[in-house]
């Protein structure tokens, strides 16, 4: 069955049948972590477009703590996309 890579992301590492590869507890900690992450920031933003139409002095404050969370995000997701990368050539 072929799936998505979206729909790869969204499943959960631990449903997996035991014919896979296995991935370390601590991959799917941070996966974890990370998806949580990614989630609670997709959450600030919409709060901000909702915020941006109705208090800018919300705004300002919602904008600046989105511009400090999503580089660190980014290069949280690419540090563990290479981790995965690594894993799978063991």
């Amino acid at each position: 069955m072929k799936t998505s890579f979206a729909s790869d992301l969204l499943t959960d590492p631990m449903s997996e049948s035991s014919d896979t590869c296995e991935i370390p507890v601590e991959m799917i900690a941070r996966f974890r972590e990370l998806k949580h992450d990614i989630n609670n920031s997709v959450g600030v933003m919409m709060a901000l477009c909702e915020l941006a139409e109705r208090d800018p002095v919300h705004f300002s404050k919602l904008s600046s703590v989105i511009m400090e969370r999503c580089p660190k995000m980014v290069a949280e997701l690419q540090v563990f996309g290479t981790d995965l990368q690594k894993q799978q050539l063991r």
